[in-house]
């Protein structure tokens, strides 16, 4: 219910604001009215585009090492995102550079709701 959403809010401001603490006299949650405005679908572009860039980082973490920095791994990103830029949809650059489809797991790990 409501009391669980509110617990849920203040436990996630908490860890992802260096430990702060809402004011017990605010509802951030409840305040934030961007998704009133017409702001909710710019919004939830900006977050899309924050899972497919974690997603894709993923691979150069997994297949790069500790360092990041594998130049095959770099030209494939070129060549399957950067090079066709928009003449491709995104999803058929993203999933081509990928080599399967896109996962939301490292977005998910990265706000610590996945360990």
């Amino acid at each position: 219910g409501q009391a669980a959403v509110a617990v849920y809010w203040r436990d996630l401001y908490f860890k992802r604001c260096g430990g702060l603490l809402e004011d017990k006299e605010t509802h951030m949650a409840s305040s934030w009215y961007h998704m009133a405005i017409g702001y909710d679908a710019a919004y939830y572009g900006y977050l899309w585009s924050e899972v497919l860039a974690l997603d894709a980082f993923s691979r150069f973490q997994v297949e790069g090492g500790s360092v990041c920095l594998d130049s095959q791994i770099g030209e494939h990103f070129r060549d399957h995102v950067l090079l066709p830029a928009a003449r491709l949809d995104g999803s058929a650059m993203i999933t081509g550079f990928l080599g399967r489809a896109t996962s939301d797991e490292p977005f998910l790990r990265s706000i610590a709701v996945l360990p």
